[in-house]
């Protein structure tokens, strides 16, 4: 992300200070919460065995830590709006030249 072209030189390095200081507070605290994005999280994964499918040899990976990010509610809110119309469920699709419904609720069918 720091690399690309568009991004100064100041802009680098601002970046890279907070990852930094990101990854720092993840080996002291093992999480690190960003208000509004998000939380990284560092996760410890147990030894498992692994077959190669190229060889069929079996492989143990050893127990290692990886980070996760589970992003904050406002970032999925913010993601996955649509534009245009919202709340359309009764949206209509043509199959051979007949108007059809999508799934959903009868037509005529009260709200229960």
């Amino acid at each position: 992300m720091a690399y690309r072209k568009r991004f100064t030189p100041k802009q680098r390095q601002e970046i890279k200070g907070a990852l930094r200081n990101i990854f720092g507070r993840l080996k002291q605290n093992g999480r690190v919460t960003i208000h509004g994005y998000g939380t990284f999280k560092v996760v410890d994964l147990k030894k498992r065995k692994i077959r190669n499918i190229n060889t069929g040899e079996i492989i143990t990976i050893p127990a290692h830590a990886i980070v996760r990010f589970h992003q904050s509610r406002s970032v999925s809110v913010t993601l996955t709006k649509k534009k245009g119309r919202r709340g359309t469920s009764r949206s209509k699709t043509t199959t051979k030249g007949k108007a059809t419904r999508k799934r959903g609720r009868p037509k005529g069918s009260k709200n229960r």
